[in-house]
């Protein structure tokens, strides 16, 4: 009954189909228009009814309607309707289909059937914008060309217009076999040019209406025989079957139409043929995969390449693991496309054996899968390999076939340096040539490069004399304890011995390997050739095509044999220590060890005595953990170290696992009350569960029960929404053993992320950082992960990132972050705003959305950028506005508000460019986009010449800054900018101008041969600007971080600290520092307000570091000028600086201090100031790289070398190369006055380390180092100076002087004097912070022979901790000195500074304690500034002087192993000067002195003769010498600087004799000295002498009172014995001698030398601890005064030099 109604209801559709196909032709017939048949068209009327294509989107055509001349209609054709039509398939794999049509038809009926079957065929291909199916076409006549080519076309309209343009050719014969032989030879072989893809399927459609002229048989079967393509033969009209037999091979390739009228129709059979076709090609098997080679790419990484196939494949899939490290690690896959198997990288591997596996896949099948082993520990392996390859029957092409796979491929599988692998390489014939030395070539470029450049000999074969020659030459250099191995690459029998050559390498341990190229080798020659076993060391080959296939297991056979020679060696490895186990699970627990790193260590073994098995691990390991372990069993588990030596002792550690708990225990929420959960049995001994639920964060049971089953619905009104749970199942074996609990989480209502929030902001990047979720204990937290999500202003998704619970958590000292996590975005472009999106997502749920919103940070260089845009008035209103958010964009990306930063103009480029803002406007950011926005098209840039365009670009650039990149952004939205820029890109260059071009066009144009490609980027669309601001920014940055030559050479051209100066007698003085380069002459111009030039002059000046320029002419009243100062090298190279001054009524210089440039240079007070010079120019901007540019050892001692030297020039006792920080309290605890006071006192103390002396020393050594050609190996710090800097502080710290280096000492005054009391609260700590961070940075000085120096004067308690930052700061390398004023440190003496305190801190309680100090602390800072503790010069550390004291600061010299007195150290000897004695009796007093004259220059040496040329010497390096005290003990001595200081120290009350020695009235003036006095009486005996400390002391008081004597004395002629003796008894019992007022007026001046007086050879020239015998005068005094007033005579008035 149901076949009959099955039947029925068939019939009943049958029927209902065919009304419906005779209606549609009834209709067809109604509405049908004859036409003429040389106009055949396609029929617009409902006959041809497009039928949309799903995929593709195109419309299939039905065939075209043909009628007669006359107007009746021709019959309809009808033809059976099938019962189940057929439904073509989109084909959208790679294919290249190739249409070859008959187009010897002269009707035009023919070629519209065509076109339609060909629109109708390709409407079912998915071109896929060139990668899927590719299409070409070519006609069957003698015309050997392609209507299209394979890479022609790109998409589905390309392909439509292509076949709707073909037109009919007259008078043309088919000649198919000469088609299809081209079609053969060029159009299908990808190497025809063509673009035929090769392992892709190809398809050859034929379209043929008439006969061949020629023969297709043997052309045919040539097309045939290719494996992967198939044809199908399309005919019609007079087209014999044989050709279309011949052409498809077969029947089911011939589709044949009875006409050209219904050639259409055919489409479906066509389409259905070629799928069937196409499904033979895809289901044969893919070959396997050949030529396989591996290469060491680094310790980390290799390289792993294969030939490629001819099979259809599409891709590979790689996958390599560790091959003994358990089930633990898994394969790791990647997909490599076609192509691409040359060189596929494995990268991230440990130094532990891998194996890798490649299939290839094709559409429907694969390869076989190959697979291999390679050991990354070879990487590091210390190998000398020498490879002997017989050249001698090789034809060139054997030769480039073994070049190229062999040798290439031995060299590659090895990680070839100098300190690990070497290989040499030796090609023979008759002679051997090393070709490639083992010592020459130790970088794997460099060798590969070399095999590439190799030629052979051929000739005889003498083995024998190769092997002799690698013996004797090869390892000439060969390294000490390493392994060496001869590869020898043989192809037959040796013309010459070889068993003496090969046993001498033999008996001199080296491995011999032997590679017989089709060559029967006989056991015999086998054991001569190579080493034993020579099974081992053997590998037989066909020919020299398969040299490439031993590639990997030669290599790997020679990592072995090193492998098996290390471990051989002793002695053994260090073990692991500290082995724990830890995390022990049921089934798994972890194995963790400590070990110090090592280059022999390779990796470790570790096994279980369980199941024996054992695990390579490699060597970054320092856990592991073992899973699949048995429960509730015994664990003994070994560990030992692998490597370049013999294993390590084992280390044994044992466990327990536990017993096995539930698992996969899952919990779903199904309804707010009900949750159901689920787990999996452990074991078969469970005998129930226990299931508990409980609140997750207190842990609280709420519900317990057991079961039965491993599922239970859990229904209760105790769950709350939004709260978190866990479920714990615990397993119950007999005898009521509980297993731990598994656990499974769930929430309710997943809550959101707290504290999200952008932790760092840089220009390109950002920190995000928030609050973890709080799943303590959550086994499945990896589960629960946090999406991040970047957009930006319109909404478009920049940047996504997805974190997992368990992520790492950022360091910081400030708070714990470890509950926050955090995520890096890069990529971002310069402060453009963006919003950021965070969602927590746990098993597909998602919380609510967070959002905040960001504004990334502009771009701060120093650079000068100008924008030339062409706006073309065909653009449209869309096009306009993008070009405007393309410019705002670009400059929102830089700071334009500082102007010591980016400066920018605009020029619109028309046949009049106009000028929308200079550079000097730039530092308005709403002007700038005020014009922005009123951009608009304008004509004209069409006619805009080149001349025209360059002198616009020099206008724009008119304003720039020297040495400064200049940036030009040129935008052209219509014309090609190759038309207005120079043919030569070096037309830019050489003015120092980089170009950056953005081009609208829709397609790239080459640009000219001679212009740089580097930045220029060709748009095809204005909706591209958006995403080139970008790039545009990026190339904007590099040119400021790589800066052209020119910008270069202007830098070292540019003159430093320029400043500007009032004269007294009106006018002024510019005053300037000389740059890096000589100049050949300067250009000096002032110009005034309107920017006009008042006078201009050229100038030729001598070499000298600093100049000066006087001026006073041109200048107005109460007028604004600019003196702008230019810089000319020998090239024209050019420099300039800029300075402004203002002046008043009486045109006078309007400056801060009123005093003159004469008074400044008198005084020694600031400069009256004048316009400064940018300081960023002498700035350290980069103050830790600028200092530091190598470490080392070497390095060190020769930089402390230069730094002394430096010193010594300067005649300065601070060391060169050091920063010295003041921070100075100004607060609310500092009066007026007492601040005026403390400014008076950092003048005067910063004027003592005469640092203006040390930079011009540097600046020296800089050009000396360059007129040499050596800067580039003299280290920066040797160059670099003393920096400075000066912070003052009160609630907020205030840079008063940044940390600059090459200042004059005018420019620190006026630093200085431009500080104000800030007044507020004192917060130490906060400035201590600021100079750590800001300051000195990460200018740690560590490996430097310098010091980092901070002097903190405070005068009040502060406000904050300051501990916190004293340490941060002491732990970087600075030193820090603390004075703190009125007691304010008293509580924080010994934790505040650094160590000693007694050096390092001082608790004063007056400011004039203060300047009694200053000789102490100036000491203390001079020895800080010095890393090594035995001074700065340790090279005169022996080198006898016989001064006692010089002029200047000399080093104070006494001789080593005199013993002193024993007593209290500290105290002053009892009677006369201690211990002192002259070389042989004490010299005498000096006779009278004349008659007043003129003062006197300072001191004189009054010892050494060979010191005369350093009497000008003020301050010298420091050295320590070692010398004896009383007790024999060794002490430091000190420089006459610091007794010079000293001797402002008072050392208690004031004595009786002070108004006798300490009168403040100016001295009267010198007179001549007189007459040469009779030598004194020797005085009595003295005591045994002091030590050190005493000596000093007295010397200073001697000092003091002889020099006090002396001025007060003058004014009553000259001295007396007596007087000079009264006073040196007085020094010796008084305790407290004041300051003498010519030395008050020194130091008022800022100037810390002290004269010494005339008489001063009363100072005994030597120190003796006991028994002093008298004698006469020492024969090196009398000569030293003779030399030195021979000296003085050259210089002074000789009336002063009568004796």
């Amino acid at each position: 009954m149901r076949v009959k109604v099955a039947c029925a209801t068939l019939l009943i559709v049958v029927v209902l189909l065919m009304l419906e196909h005779s209606t549609n032709a009834e209709k067809q017939q109604q509405h049908g228009i004859g036409i003429k048949k040389s106009s055949l068209l396609l029929d617009p009327t409902n006959e041809i009814k497009p039928t949309k294509l799903r995929k593709t989107g195109r419309q299939r055509l039905n065939p075209p309607r043909i009628t007669t001349e006359t107007t009746v209609m021709e019959p309809v054709r009808t033809t059976p309707l099938p019962v189940v039509p057929y439904k073509p398939e989109i084909i959208s794999h790679s294919l290249d289909v190739l249409f070859m049509i008959d187009r010897s038809s002269t009707l035009d009926v023919g070629l519209q059937a065509t076109k339609c079957l060909l629109h109708n065929l390709t409407s079912y291909f998915d071109v896929a914008y060139y990668k899927k199916v590719r299409m070409a076409l070519m006609s069957l006549d003698t015309n050997d060309k392609l209507d299209f080519s394979f890479r022609r076309y790109q998409d589905d309209y390309g392909y439509e217009r292509a076949i709707e343009i073909l037109d009919t050719r007259e008078g043309v014969d088919n000649y198919v076999g000469r088609a299809l032989t081209y079609a053969h030879d060029i159009v299908l072989d990808p190497k025809g040019g063509q673009a035929a893809r090769p392992n892709v399927a190809k398809v050859v459609v034929v379209i043929l209406g008439s006969p061949s002229k020629d023969a297709i048989g043997e052309a045919a079967r040539r097309l045939l025989s290719q494996p992967y393509l198939i044809t199908v033969a399309v005919g019609h009209s007079d087209a014999l079957q044989r050709e279309l037999y011949a052409i498809a091979g077969d029947a089911s390739g011939v589709i044949f139409a009875d006409s050209i009228e219904h050639i259409c129709d055919m489409w479906p059979k066509i389409h259905r043929s070629m799928l069937e076709r196409l499904r033979g090609l895809y289901i044969r098997p893919l070959s396997p995969l050949k030529g396989f080679r591996l290469g060491m790419a680094r310790e980390d990484m290799v390289e792993v390449a294969w030939k490629r196939p001819s099979d259809l494949v599409n891709y590979y899939i790689v996958r390599y693991r560790p091959s003994k490290m358990g089930p633990i690690d898994t394969y790791q896959n990647f997909t490599i496309n076609i192509g691409r198997e040359g060189a596929v990288q494995l990268p991230n591997l440990e130094k532990t054996e891998y194996v890798v596996q490649v299939r290839a896949y094709g559409l429907n099948q694969t390869s076989p899968t190959y697979s291999m082993k390679f050991n990354m520990a070879c990487a590091g392996v210390k190998l000398d390999i020498i490879l002997v390859f017989d050249t001698s029957m090789l034809t060139d092409d054997q030769f480039d076939l073994a070049r190229n796979d062999f040798l290439s491929s031995f060299v590659n599988g090895f990680l070839i340096d100098s300190e690990t692998t070497r290989v040499g390489i030796i090609l023979y014939a008759e002679e051997a040539r090393y070709v490639a030395p083992l010592s020459t070539y130790t970088e794997k470029s460099e060798l590969l490069w070399r095999v590439n450049e190799l030629d052979h000999d051929v000739g005889l074969r003498n083995t024998g004399a190769a092997l002799n020659f690698a013996y004797f030459h090869g390892f000439e250099y060969s390294r000490r304890d390493v392994l060496k191995m001869v590869v020898v690459v043989t192809s037959g029998k040796s013309s010459d011995d070889v068993t003496r050559a090969a046993e001498r390498l033999k008996n001199d341990d080296t491995l011999l390997f032997h590679v017989g190229v089709d060559m029967d080798t006989s056991e015999e020659d086998r054991e001569i050739y190579a080493s034993q076993p020579d099974n081992k060391f053997y590998y037989p080959v066909s020919s020299y095509m398969e040299l490439g296939s031993i590639q990997i297991d030669l290599s790997k056979t020679i990592c072995e044999e090193a492998f098996n020679y290390y471990n051989t060696l002793d002695p053994p490895l260090t073990p692991p220590r500290n082995v724990q186990i830890d995390d022990v699970q049921n089934t798994s627990f972890k194995v963790t060890w400590v070990i110090d790193d090592s280059e022999l260590v390779t990796g470790y073994e570790l096994s279980n005595n369980v199941t024996n098995a054992t695990y390579l691990l490699g060597k970054r390991r320092r856990s592991f953990m073992l899973i699949e372990m048995l429960p509730g069993h015994y664990y003994n588990i070994s560990i030992c170290t692998k490597g370049y030596r013999k294993s390590s002792p084992k280390v044994y550690v044992s466990t327990k696992t536990e017993l096995l708990a539930p698992v996969d225990v899952t919990a779903e929420e199904l309804t707010p009350k009900m949750i159901n959960i689920e787990w999996a049995s452990p074991s078969v001994a469970v005998i129930q569960y226990k299931v508990s639920l409980l609140f997750r964060q207190s842990g609280q049971v709420l519900k317990a029960l057991y079961t039965f089953e491993t599922n239970h619905l859990l229904n209760t009104s105790i769950i709350m929404l939004g709260t978190q749970y866990e479920v714990q199942v615990r397993a119950i074996y007999p005898d009521d053993y509980e297993s731990g609990p598994a656990s499974a989480y769930i929430t309710t209502d997943l809550p959101i992320p707290e504290e999200f929030q952008m932790a760092q902001k840089d220009e390109t990047k950002i920190q995000l950082i928030w609050k973890r979720l709080d799943f303590k204990q959550h086994s499945t937290k990896h589960f629960l992960t946090y999406a991040v999500k970047i957009y930006d202003e319109y909404g478009n998704l920049i940047a996504s990132d997805v974190l997992f619970h368990n992520s790492s958590s950022p360091f910081s000292r400030e708070k714990n972050l470890d509950q926050f996590l955090y995520t890096w975005i890069q990529n971002l472009t310069p402060g453009r705003q963006y919003n950021a999106t965070l969602q927590a997502c746990l098993h597909g749920l998602t919380s609510k959305l967070m959002m905040i919103e960001f504004v990334t940070r502009r771009i701060g260089l120093p650079i000068d950028i100008a924008i030339l845009v062409e706006i073309s008035p065909t653009l449209q209103y869309q096009e306009v506005i993008a070009t405007r958010d393309f410019l705002r964009n670009f400059v929102t990306s830089f700071d334009v508000e500082n102007p010591a930063n980016v400066r920018m103009t605009m020029m619109q480029l028309s046949n009049r460019p106009s000028r929308k803002f200079s550079m000097n406007e730039s530092t308005n950011r709403s002007m700038i986009m005020s014009h922005l926005n009123t951009l608009t098209p304008v004509p004209g840039s069409s006619i805009l010449s080149p001349e025209k365009f360059m002198y616009t670009l020099e206008t724009a650039f008119e304003d720039s800054r020297s040495g400064i990149p200049r940036i030009m952004l040129l935008l052209m939205t219509n014309q090609h900018y190759s038309n207005l820029m120079p043919e030569s890109d070096n037309e830019l260059s050489d003015r120092g101008i980089t170009s950056i071009v953005v081009q609208m066009a829709h397609a790239a144009e080459s640009p000219f041969s001679n212009q740089s490609i580097m930045h220029r980027y060709v748009l095809g669309g204005f909706h591209q600007l958006y995403y080139a601001v970008h790039y545009v920014v990026t190339d904007a940055v590099r040119a400021e971080m790589f800066p052209l030559e020119r910008i270069t050479r202007e830098r070292e051209l540019i003159p430093s600290s320029l400043t500007v100066s009032e004269k007294l007698s009106g006018g002024g003085v510019l005053e300037w520092w000389a740059p890096n380069e000589w100049p050949a002459y300067y250009i000096i111009s002032l110009e005034d307000s309107r920017g006009g030039t008042v006078w201009r002059e050229n100038i030729t000046m001598p070499r000298r570091l600093q100049y000066a320029y006087h001026f006073s002419s041109g200048l107005g009243s109460e007028s604004n000028y600019t003196l702008v100062l230019e810089a000319f090298s020998k090239d024209t190279t050019s420099a300039r600086r800029l300075v402004t001054f203002r002046t008043d009524k009486q045109t006078k210089l309007m400056l801060k201090d009123q005093a003159s440039y004469e008074e400044t240079l008198l005084k020694s007070k600031p400069p009256v100031a004048r316009g400064s010079s940018d300081l960023n120019q002498s700035r350290n901007l980069n103050h830790s790289r600028d200092k530091r540019g190598r470490e080392g050892a070497k390095e060190k001692i020769r930089d402390s070398k230069h730094l002394v030297e430096l010193t010594q020039k300067a005649k300065s006792c601070l060391m060169a190369g050091c920063n010295i920080v003041f921070l100075i309290d100004s607060s609310n605890t500092t009066r007026t006055q007492e601040f005026v006071s403390l400014k008076t006192w950092l003048k005067k103390f910063i004027s003592s380390f005469k640092i203006e002396a040390i930079d011009k020393a540097a600046a020296n050594k800089r050009r000396q180092a360059m007129r040499r050609h050596s800067l580039d190996r003299l280290h920066p710090i040797a160059t670099y100076g003393v920096g400075l800097s000066i912070v003052q502080y009160a609630e907020r710290p205030r840079v008063v002087l940044p940390m600059m280096n090459r200042l004059t000492r005018k420019q620190i005054n006026r630093h200085i004097a431009n500080m104000r009391p800030a007044g507020g609260p004192s917060y130490v700590g906060r400035a201590l912070n600021f100079v750590h961070g800001s300051i000195l940075g990460s200018n740690a000085t560590s490996t430097l022979p310098t010091k980092d120096i901070v002097i903190l004067i405070t005068t009040g308690t502060s406000s904050d901790d300051v501990m916190a930052s004293a340490n941060a700061i002491k732990s970087d390398g600075a030193l820090l000195f603390v004075i703190g004023l009125k007691h304010s440190t008293r509580d924080l003496v010994g934790e505040f500074s650094s160590e000693p305190s007694d050096l390092y801190h001082f608790d004063l309680e007056t400011f004039r304690a203060l300047d009694r100090l200053r000789g102490r602390l100036r000491r203390g800072v001079c020895r800080a500034s010095q890393r090594s503790k035995e001074g700065v010069s340790s090279k005169e550390e022996n080198q006898t002087k016989p001064c006692f004291f010089c002029k200047g600061s000399r080093p104070l010299q006494t001789p080593r192993g005199l013993a002193g007195m024993k007593g209290e150290p500290g105290n002053a000897g009892l009677d006369g000067s201690p211990g002192l004695n002259a070389a042989k009796g004490e010299s005498g007093i000096r006779g009278p002195a004349g008659p007043p004259g003129p003062p006197g220059p300072p001191g004189v040496c009054l010892s050494c003769p060979k010191l005369d040329n350093e009497v000008e010497n003020s301050d010298n390096v420091l050295k320590k010498r070692s010398v004896s005290n009383g007790r024999g003990r060794k002490s430091h001595s000190t420089s006459l600087t610091e007794l010079e200081d000293d001797i402002s120290e008072p050392r208690g009350p004031s004595g009786p004799r002070r108004s006798l020695l300490s009168l403040r009235g100016r001295p009267g003036l010198i007179g001549p000295t007189g007459p040469k006095g009779s030598p004194g009486q020797p005085g009595p005996k003295g005591e045994d002498g002091s030590g050190l400390e005493d000596m000093e002391v007295v010397a200073k008081r001697v000092c003091q009172a002889m020099i006090e004597a002396h001025q007060a004395q003058m004014k009553d002629g000259a001295p007396t014995l007596t007087k000079m003796l009264d006073s040196f008894h007085v020094v010796q019992n008084t305790q407290d001698i004041p300051l003498s007022s010519h030395e008050s007026n020194q130091e008022e001046n800022g100037d810390t030398k002290v004269e010494a007086p005339s008489w001063a050879n009363l100072v005994p020239g030597k120190m003796k601890g006991e028994k002093g015998e008298p004698g006469k005068e020492g024969k090196c005094i009398v000569e030293c005064r003779e030399s030195h007033r021979s000296k003085r005579s050259n210089s002074v008035n000789s009336s002063r030099r009568t004796p």
